[in-house]
């Protein structure tokens, strides 16, 4: 068969031309070496409380109120508390934190916050002072008394009170260096809340509570952090270099609890 059209033999020349040149092109062309990059604010910069946390709570932050706190301090946030007014979240933010909340994964700050609320109460976020309260809702209202509340947040105010100063000169027998006196610890006060509340001097929770720990071994029956001596005092050293890592800290502070729950404490 003869083609007679010149225009068309050309046509049929340049299309099979175009697709040898196609196929060339893309086995030469690795398409490997370039990503994707999104540039601009992300989501969780400009809602920070729309980050995924994959947290444990550590064993030493036994209330549900210093849980919350725990999760929001790398956020920015605290909770908001008014003394003067006392409301019912301080009922939930002296309860016992569950087990079950310890671990908080796969979820939003967002989520983890109505996770500790329980089924009683729920977060209301002020983006603007980054502050969390929590409102218990209507249908649970008729679980507890004006008393309740009252006692409630006289509670969480004396856990919380401010830090006792006694002298701010360097402790005689303070190897870290200047040390602050905080106490007499009361009861229900554990190394974590009080460390939470001091400030953790730029390192992580774990590596200020060993620091804390370290300085004081007085203050601790059998040489566990999680046996805090009632009515002891803690020199609070103020230098800022830990003795760990975190990684290190954290798995020092989880043997310690493993010790304390088992009864090893002082073996």
């Amino acid at each position: 068969m003869k083609f007679k059209n010149p225009l068309l033999i050309f046509i049929l020349c340049l299309c099979v031309f175009s697709i040898g040149m196609a196929q060339d092109n893309a086995q030469s062309v690795p398409i490997s070496r370039y990503t994707a990059v999104e540039i601009g604010i992300t989501l969780e910069q400009s809602s920070l409380l729309q980050n995924v946390v994959d947290i444990d709570i550590p064993p030493s932050i036994n209330i549900v109120g210093e849980g919350i706190s725990y999760l929001l301090a790398p956020y920015g946030f605290a909770i908001n508390t008014d003394e003067q007014r006392p409301s019912e979240q301080s009922i939930l933010l002296m309860q016992v934190l569950p087990e079950p909340h310890r671990h908080l994964a796969l979820m939003t700050v967002v989520d983890a916050l109505t996770v500790l609320g329980g089924e009683s109460f729920k977060p209301v976020i002020n983006p603007v002072t980054r502050t969390v309260h929590y409102e218990l809702k209507e249908s649970y209202q008729h679980y507890i008394t004006e008393s309740d509340i009252e006692q409630a947040a006289l509670n969480w105010s004396e856990r919380n009170r401010q830090i006792e100063t006694v002298d701010f000169e360097t402790l005689p027998d303070s190897p870290l260096g200047s040390s602050y006196i905080y106490g007499p610890i009361l009861s229900g006060e554990s190394l974590g809340s009080i460390t939470e509340s001091l400030g953790l001097n730029g390192m992580s929770l774990a590596q200020r509570m060993i620091q804390i720990f370290q300085e004081n071994p007085h203050a601790f029956s059998g040489g566990n952090m999680n046996a805090l001596v009632i009515g002891s005092q803690l020199a609070i050293p103020v230098q800022t270099t830990a003795s760990m890592t975190p990684a290190e800290a954290a798995q020092f502070v989880r043997d310690q609890y493993s010790q304390w729950s088992e009864g090893r404490v002082g073996q």
